[in-house]
């Protein structure tokens, strides 16, 4: 966490009130099949890091925003 406020909860669910907060200087491991959700609270700056090659999947494929899940492409506004 760079700075802001992230909130990140466990599950395929999105719920707000399980949700951890992580306030700047702060960090979170996470398992590469560990299914989770994450928020931003105001303008937040987060690094991510990791080995590659990484992607999101999203459980929903309707709250993906490229489109669908896979099909890298953008909805339209």
């Amino acid at each position: 966490m760079i700075s802001g406020t992230f909130k990140v909860g466990m599950g395929d669910s999105f719920d707000e009130g399980k949700m951890n907060e992580f306030a700047p200087g702060s960090f979170a491991y996470l398992e590469p099949t560990a299914h989770h959700y994450a928020m931003a609270k105001g303008e937040t700056v987060i690094q991510l890091h990791g080995a590659g090659p990484w992607e999101i999947k999203y459980v929903n494929p309707a709250d993906d925003p490229r489109g669908g899940a896979g099909s890298g492409k953008t909805k339209e506004q």
